[in-house]
């Protein structure tokens, strides 16, 4: 199969009668999910990643598409036709499908304080993010490196589990990484400038693919519609 990356944005379903709409399509786990948020920005974000996940899922059958946990909470096709990890940030709903373990991350461009900075990243990783000039690039080398580091948990299904400050990076071309408790030499990076947000794909393909798939509410309505019953 090939691979995908989806993006949903969403102010595009903060209309009510298409919230309501994604909203009713979703399974059950989703909907409680979505209802546990307190705040309507949270809940726009869990349903944008969970509408991208059925719209991801609507050309598999359905009797295919039960998803499991993994140990730290990775979730997991349990037919194992399909991987995919999800990510949201400031706005956007993330959603990576391969035929291969995948994980993603995306970060809005934000401003990052030292001492972030020095708990997370290892001495030469620190070195590099204070070369850059101005305190804008400067968080925007910051938010590389973590997208990297965080697509390398979820692309492991560690999560936080892992300790950042264990994976290594490397920004020659292309980027690589490191890690003592796990073999990392067949995992590539992709990585995304979207609307000043960064999005980094881990895989163990060379590109994952040449740029993220824009849907709307509408475009995802349709193909979940669609989708075979069995």
């Amino acid at each position: 199969m090939e691979n995908h990356l989806f993006v949903v944005k969403t102010s595009d379903i903060q209309n009510s009668g298409l919230f309501t709409q994604l909203y009713e399509s979703m399974p059950q786990y989703r909907k409680q999910k979505i209802d546990s948020f307190r705040f309507a920005k949270d809940k726009y974000l869990s349903l944008a990643a969970g509408a991208l996940l059925e719209y991801a899922l609507s050309g598999v059958e359905k009797n295919s598409r039960e998803i499991a946990l993994g140990s730290h909470g990775k979730p997991y096709i349990v037919s194992g036709k399909l991987h995919f990890n999800l990510s949201h940030c400031d706005g956007i709903g993330v959603c990576a499908v391969s035929d291969r373990c995948v994980g993603v991350d995306a970060e809005g461009i934000r401003t990052v304080s030292d001492g972030l900075i020095q708990r997370v990243l290892l001495p030469d990783e620190i070195k590099w993010v204070n070369s850059f000039g101005s305190p804008e690039e400067k968080d925007r080398a910051f938010l590389r490196l973590w997208t990297v580091k965080e697509s390398v948990m979820k692309y492991l299904g560690t999560g936080l589990g892992l300790d950042p400050g264990k994976i290594d990076i490397s920004l020659d071309d292309p980027v690589n990484a490191r890690c003592e408790r796990y073999d990392l030499s067949g995992v590539k990076f992709t990585e995304f400038d979207f609307e000043k947000r960064h999005i980094t794909v881990c895989s163990e393909h060379k590109v994952f693919v040449p740029r993220p798939t824009v849907l709307t509410p509408q475009m995802i309505l349709k193909k979940i519609k669609a989708a075979p019953e069995s």
